[in-house]
């Protein structure tokens, strides 16, 4: 499920880079300038927001599956910050740009054009927020639930090495028992020799007294 996610959102983020892509070709075409770089930032918002949702269920992967898609999520890291510097580029192009002597009906036309991109890009933006601050309790948790997983691992490692303590305790404990065991039967064994020389001695004793 999470690489279909996955998959899903990395083809999402390479339609708007391509997006992106054809709009700064645009650019160096047109005389619209900032209305085109007004649409390459909607649209890169949009990218970025495809982006993180990659973060997310990248980071939700499997150390196997995070290895398989390791290449994808560094080439699309690269296109990510391609974008964002050719973005950067642009905005200091515009910078430079001398006031446009445009007619008044195309200013009002661009400016209005400008302001509803504008409104655009604020309403994504806003999402953006929204989007880091679920990344954010996102990975708090995936932090809570590893120190979770840490504190069971050193529990049952512990209870392992306890386990082998009594283990090497009981072993003691049986040899410690065969030891007495075989002490006892050897003292039986010296007692009862005894006790036969004892008897044969009396027994003599008695038969040299008769015989006497």
């Amino acid at each position: 499920m999470a690489t279909t996610m996955f998959q899903q959102n990395e083809a999402n983020f390479k339609n708007k880079v391509d997006e992106f892509n054809n709009l700064y070709k645009q650019y160096a075409l047109t005389q619209t300038k900032q209305l085109v770089f007004e649409k390459m930032k909607l649209v890169f918002v949009q990218a970025e927001q495809q982006f993180k949702f990659m973060e997310i269920e990248f980071g939700s992967f499997t150390d196997l599956h995070q290895k398989d898609f390791s290449l994808n999520m560094k080439s699309n890291k690269l296109l990510y910050v391609e974008c964002q510097k050719k973005l950067k580029d642009l905005q200091f192009d515009l910078d430079k740009l001398p006031f446009s002597n445009s007619s008044s009906g195309n200013k009002k036309q661009n400016t209005s054009q400008i302001i509803g991109l504008n409104s655009d890009l604020h309403v994504q933006t806003k999402q953006l927020e929204t989007l880091d601050s679920r990344l954010l309790e996102a990975e708090d948790t995936q932090l809570s639930i590893l120190d979770n997983l840490r504190n069971q691992k050193e529990k049952l490692l512990k209870a392992i090495e306890d386990t082998k303590e009594i283990q090497v305790g009981v072993n003691m404990t049986q040899r410690h028992a065969t030891m007495i065991k075989n002490r006892q039967s050897y003292n039986k064994g010296i007692l009862l020799s005894l006790i036969c020389i004892l008897t044969i001695g009396n027994i003599l004793i008695l038969y040299y007294k008769f015989i006497s």
